[in-house]
């Protein structure tokens, strides 16, 4: 999926899990596993994340069909 970003394109991990609806702790758990791919700024402790990687996030566990 394409989108046009009109904002920040990186958001921090906080905003990232509010972006997915999951509870922080769930995002940093999926961080520490691998599930989510972070961006590593030089000289910065915080940890960022795309916006075009967590869309690929979704649409990689988007289940189609009936359950």
């Amino acid at each position: 999926m394409t989108r046009k970003v009109t904002g920040p394109r990186l958001l921090n991990g906080k905003a990232a899990a509010a972006y997915l609806g999951v509870p922080y702790n769930t995002f940093r758990d999926w961080v520490s596993r691998g599930t989510v791919p972070r961006i590593l700024v030089p000289h910065s402790r915080s940890l960022w994340f795309d916006l075009a990687d967590l869309d690929q996030f979704i649409d990689r566990h988007r289940e189609t069909g009936p359950r």
